[in-house]
């Protein structure tokens, strides 16, 4: 679990690096791709029964995002804390996978 938070701490840094300088100037009918919200809902459905691992890649990625951006900080741990979870919601309450 421990070797699970390093290695999404240092990924959503990395992610949040190239989401906030080099991703930025790359636009789609007005929009630039969000990448650590992308890899955010890949955690979230991969490990559906552990709530816990979404919830702190969540806010470790709203907690870099807020360091590299002009918003006020919070914004985006509170965004994601709150996308985390509806995500969550939907996929055990909807979302049937049969394997």
């Amino acid at each position: 679990m421990i070797k699970n938070i390093v290695l999404l701490t240092i990924f959503f840094y990395f992610l949040s690096i190239f989401q906030s300088s080099f991703f930025i100037h790359i636009e789609w009918i007005g929009a630039f791709p969000l990448l650590t919200l992308i890899f955010l809902v890949a955690i979230l459905f991969l490990n559906r029964k552990k709530i816990e691992l979404g919830l702190f890649g969540a806010a470790i990625a709203g907690l870099f995002l807020d360091l590299f951006s002009a918003k006020p900080f919070g914004f985006h741990v509170l965004l994601f804390l709150f996308f985390a979870l509806l995500v969550n919601f939907v996929f055990l309450k909807y979302v049937r996978v049969f394997s």
